[in-house]
């Protein structure tokens, strides 16, 4: 049976600090931080922005995807 390597929001505060693979932009970054607000939806950032982004857009992974 295959693992699930696609990142979860109940794992993010794991990964914070640590490499992940953003298969959006198909590079790695390191999470730098998360926050949830109600009505409005969950949010995460990285070592290299100071924005903050739309977990729910983005397509992270605990290993590199190569067929995604």
């Amino acid at each position: 049976m295959e693992e699930n390597l696609e990142l979860s929001w109940l794992e993010i505060q794991l990964y914070l600090g640590k490499p992940i693979y953003d298969y959006t932009h198909r590079k790695w970054r390191v999470l730098d931080g998360y926050k949830e607000e109600e009505n409005f939806g969950k949010y995460i950032t990285f070592t290299d922005t100071d924005e903050y982004y739309r977990f729910e857009e983005y397509k992270l992974y605990k290993e590199e995807q190569i067929n995604g």
